[in-house]
């Protein structure tokens, strides 16, 4: 199932701004956290990183695209 959403959209406001504010000055987003028991890597922690950037400007799109 497929939603839609809207930037005037009052229930996910709170959730862009969140978003938003965790953009990095170079227009990327940084790693986190990490899961614990993963035998991969995901990236260094505290560094801008491909995977969270890819998916929060999917977010921005979904939103205001």
């Amino acid at each position: 199932m497929s939603h839609t959403f809207r930037a005037r959209d009052e229930r996910i406001q709170d959730a862009l701004e969140v978003l938003m504010s965790k953009q990095g000055q170079d227009g990327r987003w940084v790693l986190e956290k990490t899961p614990g028991n993963m035998h991969t890597g995901f990236g260094t922690r505290g560094r801008p990183n491909k995977w969270v950037t890819l998916n929060a400007m999917r977010v921005l799109k979904r939103v205001y695209g």
